[in-house]
């Protein structure tokens, strides 16, 4: 049993564009707070188990709304669980398999779906289906190890429940 436990804070950064932003609607960088737990289980560590937290300051980010029946963005908290699972396709474990399930509730920046935010008198249009998701996200991964032991591998991910259905493709190597 292992358990890694992470924080980490991104203070806002607050641009000073010099343009007309009635014509180009900007905001500035949101304060991000965020936190997780791993935990690791079972002889050699194969099961692993995050949980994450976090928190974004969209509500001070972003110019508040001028126009009537337009609201401002809100700011936004989300979670996230996972799991991943490593199997060894070869008894030396230079042949890697990493099968992966997750969860995430996630905010959308609009709290109501038929009136969207605006940024001053730019209003954010979004073909949207709610202002709050439940995510399934799934995917796989396949490392090998050479015999230097740098790593090499193929990482391929699906995303179910949110605005889109999404795919991601990752290749990692280490040099």
């Amino acid at each position: 049993f292992q358990a890694l436990f992470g924080i980490a804070f991104q203070a806002p950064v607050n641009f000073k564009i010099q343009r007309d932003t009635s014509l180009y609607p900007a905001w500035d960088w949101p304060a991000i707070f965020t936190m997780g737990l791993t935990v690791y289980l079972f002889q050699g560590m194969p099961l692993r188990f995050t949980f994450d937290l976090q928190w974004i300051d969209w509500e001070n980010a972003v110019e508040p709304s001028t126009l009537a029946n337009h609201g401002d963005f809100r700011s936004v908290t989300n979670f996230s669980v996972g799991m991943e699972y490593r199997i060894k396709l070869r008894e030396d474990g230079s042949l890697l398999l990493y099968p992966r399930l997750g969860l995430r509730r996630l905010q959308a920046l609009w709290d109501d779906d038929t009136l969207f935010p605006a940024i001053g008198d730019n209003i954010l249009i979004i073909d949207t289906k709610g202002t709050e998701f439940t995510v399934i996200t799934v995917g796989i991964g396949l490392y090998t190890t050479n015999a230097a032991g740098k790593s090499r591998g193929l990482d391929l991910g699906f995303e179910f429940g949110g605005d889109t259905d999404n795919v991601a493709f990752g290749y990692t190597h280490e040099f």
